[in-house]
């Protein structure tokens, strides 16, 4: 640790894993808090004191982790805000044991509450995470966790300057990433999907435009022959010609809203129902098709009455 608090950009330095990365990770399936036994899916990230620190986690109650904490038992822990209101709905974690009956992890004494934070996945962040300073036994494997304001040029120096004693140096981005490949990769798919969705959409709504406003060439001649304004005229045919389009799209939006809901699990950190998106959609298409509305009556504006009625 002493090598890497010295490497310039670095900030602090916590020995111990990650919270993303691959499930090798000890995950604690059953909780026993207060006498009764909760099923959980959460993770238990040891190292040393300032991991939470480095990785910007606040304490929100209690006090952080010390370097004592990891040499006595019951462990001194810190545990996720989610995951004690799940254990102990009315409050009062601080200073309660909790242990893992079916683990060979534990016993804990809880002496702080920290904010929650993803583990394991970003996809699949699990019911909590227990932080405790126990060192991690790993063979002559360590693993360190840098916080640093570039961390590009700092993982780069890292290589450069102590590359003999690492083996892999990766930052938080390259880890989120790696994490998240999958998801990424289908929401690439799923977007080219919708983009020949919106064109088709788009031409469908521009060429129904059209048909509506050509289809009243007619009305226009015998309105013009009446002396009606021309002004008027093409407000009528818009307005008649975006009805339609402007129905369609609040259905089309309403089911988008709703099979979005199916994808949830899909999407790290975003929601299904991302506004800007619907409202592009929206103004991009009753854009086509007010042009197209606008295209066609200036082609009519320049027909004269005697015209439109011997056409049809």
């Amino acid at each position: 640790m002493g090598a890497l608090r010295e490497v310039p950009g670095v900030t602090e330095v916590a020995q111990g894993l990650p919270p993303i990365g691959p499930a090798d990770r000890f995950v604690i399936k059953r909780l026993r808090a207060e006498d009764r036994e909760h099923e959980v899916a959460v993770a238990q990230l040891r190292g040393s004191p300032e991991m939470l620190s480095v990785l910007g986690v606040p304490i929100l109650s209690g006090r952080s982790l010390t370097a004592a904490d990891g040499s006595v038992s019951p462990y001194p822990a810190v545990i996720t805000q989610s995951l004690a209101r799940r254990l102990w709905p009315d409050g009062g974690a601080l200073g309660q044991p909790l242990r893992a009956p079916v683990s060979r992890l534990g016993p804990f004494i809880v002496v702080g509450i920290a904010s929650d934070f993803p583990f394991g996945s970003l996809s699949d962040p699990g019911d909590g995470a227990i932080v405790t300073a126990q060192p991690i036994l790993n063979g002559i494997t360590s693993f360190f966790v840098v916080r640093t304001e570039q961390p590009a040029m700092v993982a780069g120096t890292i290589r450069r300057t102590i590359k003999a004693h690492v083996l892999n140096v990766a930052t938080g981005r390259e880890i989120v990433a790696l994490d998240i490949g999958r998801q990424r990769l289908g929401a690439w798919f799923f977007s080219g999907f919708g983009l020949a969705a919106l064109l088709l959409g788009i031409g469908g709504a521009f060429g129904l435009v059209a048909y509506l406003a050509e289809s009243q060439r007619r009305e226009f001649g015998v309105r013009l022959a009446l002396g009606a304004n021309m002004g008027h005229l093409v407000r009528r045919g818009l307005a008649a010609a975006l009805v339609p389009v402007c129905a369609g799209l609040a259905a089309g939006l309403f089911l988008a809203a709703l099979v979005s809901r199916m994808f949830t699990s899909l999407l790290a950190g975003i929601s299904a129902l991302d506004a800007v998106t619907y409202v592009a959609v929206a103004v991009t298409t009753l854009g086509c098709a007010a042009a197209a509305a606008l295209a066609a009556s200036w082609r009519l504006r320049r027909t004269s009455p005697a015209d439109a009625l011997r056409a049809m």
